[in-house]
């Protein structure tokens, strides 16, 4: 737990944040390893794929002095790209094939917000909501789920729009029930999905002048 920290603070300060990810993912590999079905849960099995896709973005060099001056990796955009687009299909077919009748009436959100890991007071009064809004819900679920991914690999405005619908499903479904770092880090695996006119756009001008050259 110790080393895992050490490891996180590294690469929060820029310090060898490539060997400090590799150091964590291993670390947290142990803990699954060991913990078996309390870690199997799909938000460990991400967080795991999603540090190895991000060894391929980490900066080579030892500070963030150097690594402003290093160039992104290609193969590392794609590889987190390719994991959302999985991520966030899988997570709209799972539900049409798992033989659920709720999911195919359009109904399970009747029970979602009181079933789901520990409601929020905002779960509470989505609850209250008729019925009949649910299920607009919960086809509009289905429509960010099936459809936006699909985009993740199309042209710009088509892949910003994707990037925009499933940041906002994740932030909707984090108010209403706490997943714990699951939504979030569902949130930082759309972050590929932008570029660098999008990101000046959405981050102060300031910081402007830290990010790194792309291809």
């Amino acid at each position: 737990c110790w080393l895992g920290l050490a490891a996180s603070l590294s690469i929060v300060l820029g310090l060898a944040q490539r060997a400090a990810l590799l150091l964590a993912w291993a670390l947290y590999l142990s803990f699954c390893t060991v913990g078996r079905v309390f870690l199997a849960f799909q938000w460990d099995a991400l967080l795991l794929e999603a540090a190895l896709c991000a060894l391929f973005l980490a900066p080579r060099a030892w500070t963030s002095a150097g690594a402003s001056r290093e160039r992104v990796s290609v193969l590392g955009v794609w590889l987190v790209r390719w994991l959302c687009l999985r991520l966030m299909l899988l997570s709209g077919l799972v539900k049409l094939t798992s033989g659920d009748a709720s999911w195919a009436s359009f109904t399970a959100l009747d029970y979602h917000y009181w079933t789901q890991p520990l409601p929020t007071w905002i779960g509470w009064w989505a609850q209250q909501m008729p019925a009949a809004f649910g299920r607009f819900s919960c086809g509009l679920l289905f429509a960010v789920e099936l459809y936006l991914p699909l985009f993740v690999f199309g042209p710009r405005r088509l892949r910003l729009l994707a990037g925009l619908g499933l940041v906002v499903l994740q932030l909707v479904i984090a108010a209403t029930g706490n997943y714990g770092f699951f939504n979030l880090l569902s949130v930082v695996l759309c972050a590929p999905l932008l570029d660098d006119a999008a990101l000046t756009r959405l981050v102060p001008s300031a910081l402007a002048r830290f990010r790194a050259p792309t291809p």
